[in-house]
């Protein structure tokens, strides 16, 4: 995010400078994969203070931990000026969970929380196309709206409401055909006009089990990392699905939000199997660690492993049987 500041580096698609161009004629999004980056910094960040135990830390190492927080705020304001307001706020809530999964106070949230909608609604204010979204939004049926900034919803509404029970079929779906993105930010439409109300709630199905299966891992993980980690990647994945799927079914305006796992897009998918290969990581080091201090524990002062039946209550329990 930090090298697409730079004058004459990146690729503008639309009028958003987002990508870096990669060998092979492939692009890659920076902002995608720090949303997994803020997660793995923050449990890092929080979880350091559970090893000290009750040893209070110095003023240096807290503003240094304050400035590594820091980083995260801006790194969304950097992406919001691509510009690119929703992974922006994707990130921002990132941030907010794993503040209140690290145990900040509630009032220092609240602040925060309260700094950061003062700031959305000044970037809002600073593009027009935005603001104009949003006061369009309710009238968005209206004939000269519904050709203009209202186009993207109206036309997702209807190919959803096209959809049914059971849907027109897998390929005979004509919204795909309408929408500027049918295959990134509004794949959910395509989803629910060619497999229905029912192949609609499989897809949500499906997002909702991997967020409860990250929150169940969470529950039960080896140490606070590992805890930090899972907790924050559902998080993340779960509001930026939720946050697709309001968007598109013309509850909230356009943002420009993928839905994880189905949209189009190397990028985003890169960063959501990172982030799932880290919790998966933390948590299988985090049992090998318990099994590590288990074995431990289990040995003499000699050094030599405890083995079943070599203690003398144990064998002196055999010789009277």
């Amino acid at each position: 995010c930090f090298v697409l500041c730079i004058p004459g580096v990146g690729v503008e698609v639309n009028g958003a400078k987002r990508w870096l161009p990669l060998p092979g004629g492939f692009t890659l999004q920076p902002s995608e994969l720090l949303k997994a980056g803020a997660i793995l910094a923050l449990a890092w960040l929080f979880e350091r203070p559970s090893r000290r135990g009750n040893q209070s830390e110095s003023v240096w190492v807290r503003r240094c931990r304050l400035g590594a927080i820091a980083l995260v705020p801006l790194g969304a304001l950097l992406i919001e000026r691509q510009p690119d307001l929703g992974t922006a706020v994707v990130l921002t809530v990132i941030l907010f969970a794993m503040l209140w999964l690290g145990g900040v106070r509630w009032t220092t949230v609240a602040l925060l929380a309260a700094g950061a909608l003062i700031a959305a609604i000044v970037f809002v204010h600073q593009e027009p196309y935005r603001l104009q979204r949003i006061l369009s939004h309710d009238d968005r049926w209206n004939t000269a709206v519904s050709t203009a900034e209202g186009f993207q919803p109206v036309r997702a509404e209807v190919g959803i409401g096209m959809g049914g029970l059971a849907g027109q079929g897998i390929g005979m779906g004509l919204a795909k055909y309408v929408l500027p993105a049918a295959t990134t930010d509004f794949v959910f439409v395509t989803i629910a006009e060619e497999g229905g109300f029912a192949g609609s709630l499989l897809v949500i199905g499906l997002l909702t089990a991997i967020v409860w299966r990250l929150f169940v891992l969470a529950a039960r993980a080896p140490n606070r990392y590992a805890s930090l980690v899972a907790a924050g990647t559902a998080c993340w994945i779960g509001f930026q699905a939720a946050l697709n799927l309001v968007m598109v079914s013309g509850m909230f305006p356009p943002i420009g939000v993928p839905l994880p796992f189905f949209s189009m897009g190397g990028s985003s998918l890169l960063a959501l199997a990172t982030g799932l290969g880290i919790v998966q990581a933390a948590i299988t080091v985090g049992r090998k660690e318990d099994a590590q201090d288990a074995a431990r524990g289990l040995r003499r002062r000699d050094g030599r492993a405890r083995v079943p039946g070599s203690s003398y209550r144990v064998r002196c329990g055999f010789s009277r049987m």
